[in-house]
């Protein structure tokens, strides 16, 4: 094979350069990840109908913590995760912040579930079945999740499986707070197991789905 002279090499290289966008800052891009996926909640929620007791659970002030630290949750993980595709943005405490908020909630749910428990006066936490919770989940944050990847691919995400797992951490916990609205659930050991396990379960999938699920417009085939 014949070497091209330096001048000629650089000659060809300039030809193949294309414009790139800078990405905007990962605050920013969250806010549109937002804008984008609450539309869709919305109508989840309108199809399948609001819970019969919304009302009052709107004036629980446990209930109304869980939602908040769940909210938290998606929007430091959609944070951490859009803020990883960014060359240089070393910044590893955007990774332990939504870990932080995700044991908080799951906490505070936990909290409840032996509160409720006391009250009652059964001194045990009855387990069920409610396998509704996972589907549920993954219905709500169907189109949040897929805006979320085709957002963090537009950027360089060199570890692609944490990458994947805060985005899809920030997936799950937005479709429990969604689910929250239709499904009604109880303060039994129901609650933490199935909704806090819908949203691990479906953050370790996204981890071990995350190098094709995140492929970068970057990535070398």
């Amino acid at each position: 094979m014949t070497a091209l002279p330096t001048d000629e090499l650089i000659d060809i290289l300039v030809s193949r350069i294309r414009p790139v966008r800078p990405l905007r800052s990962p605050a920013r891009r969250v806010v549109t990840w937002v804008a984008i996926s609450l539309p869709w909640v919305a109508l989840v929620v309108l199809a399948m109908g609001l819970r019969p007791d919304l009302h009052a659970r709107l004036e629980d002030g446990r209930w109304l913590m869980e939602q908040a630290a769940a909210v938290a949750t998606a929007l430091t993980a959609a944070h951490a995760a859009l803020g990883a595709g960014i060359p240089g943005r070393g910044r590893r405490w955007e990774r332990i912040v939504p870990l932080a908020l995700l044991a908080v909630w799951l906490g505070t749910l936990g909290h409840g579930c032996f509160s409720a428990s006391h009250a009652q006066g059964t001194g045990t936490l009855a387990i069920q079945s409610d396998w509704r919770c996972l589907p549920g989940v993954a219905m709500v944050g169907l189109i949040p999740g897929i805006v979320i990847a085709r957002m963090i691919s537009q950027g360089v995400p060199l570890a692609p499986i944490p990458t994947a797992a805060l985005g899809a951490l920030a997936t799950a916990a937005l479709g429990e707070v969604g689910l929250q609205f239709f499904h009604r659930g109880d303060s039994s050991l129901l609650a933490l197991i199935w909704q806090g396990g819908a949203v691990i379960g479906l953050t370790l999938l996204g981890a071990c789905l995350g190098p094709r699920l995140v492929r970068s417009r970057f990535s070398i085939p």
